[in-house]
């Protein structure tokens, strides 16, 4: 089935969604009922409802809630896409937000970024800080929400891509897209040069001169050049060590 059939390769693809079957080498196929299963072993243990961030699923093959949260968002390893592991999970197993934050609204977020732009002369991105309206809400935080499907949006975007849509900001497409295969490349490549992983001051990426690990890192935070948002250089790279020490193990 077309569904079985892991996806070109993208920002997270490689990482978030690499547990591969050891007879294929391709990622081993999910149902909900499987997830659902997991996620009541983890409340029996823990007393609480998986997130993306609870980390590694025991009893799996390398299998972690991250990896589980992002096939349900875009429809990888036999799952139809479009949903996220809080939803799920509120819709089957009535869970609830356990900080009990209000949900957030696409026209309330437009409304914050017109004001953040009257006030500043420039749109708000995910390092803009707190959003001066909401005393502990931060723009990282609405990013987020927007790409996980948190506090009642849908998910799979991110804020950088909803100014583009809704306000015209420059979604620097024309600067070329990135890919998960193109940024590990030049990350193993300065390794290999430093004895080091790159991390967002390291300067000027090597091999593309007009491109600088500062920029590759706010493409990873913020949604641009054709990724997701919602990551990091440095939580990419730990992805990484991560997967290989799994491997190794």
């Amino acid at each position: 089935m077309k569904g079985n059939l892991p996806k070109p390769l993208d920002l997270i693809g490689e990482l978030l969604v690499s547990n591969r079957s050891r007879s294929s080498g391709r990622p081993a196929p999910l149902t909900i009922g499987k997830i659902l299963t997991w996620a009541d072993a983890h409340y029996q243990r823990k007393g609480c409802w998986p997130t993306s961030r609870s980390g590694a699923v025991p009893d799996t093959a390398g299998e972690t809630w991250w990896r589980i949260n992002e096939s349900l968002l875009r429809g990888n390893r036999g799952l139809p896409g479009g949903d996220t592991l809080p939803r799920l999970l509120a819709r089957q197993r009535g869970r609830r937000n356990p900080r009990g934050q209000p949900p957030l609204r696409v026209a309330q977020i437009l409304t914050w970024a017109d004001a953040y732009r009257r006030s500043s002369g420039r749109w708000p991105g995910v390092e803009a800080g707190p959003v001066h309206e909401v005393p502990g809400l931060t723009w990282r935080a609405i990013n987020s929400a927007l790409h996980f499907g948190h506090r009642g949006l849908p998910g799979g975007d991110s804020l950088a891509q909803l100014l583009a849509r809704r306000r015209g900001r420059p979604s620097y497409r024309k600067k070329g897209r990135l890919s998960i295969g193109q940024v590990l490349a030049w990350a193993r490549a300065y390794r290999a040069r430093r004895g080091r992983w790159p991390h967002a001051a390291s300067g000027t990426v090597a091999e593309a001169p007009d491109i600088t690990w500062m920029a590759v890192n706010a493409a990873l935070s913020e949604g641009l050049r054709g990724l997701p948002g919602g990551s990091s250089l440095s939580h990419l790279l730990q992805e990484l060590s991560r997967d290989r020490r799994g491997q190794t193990g």
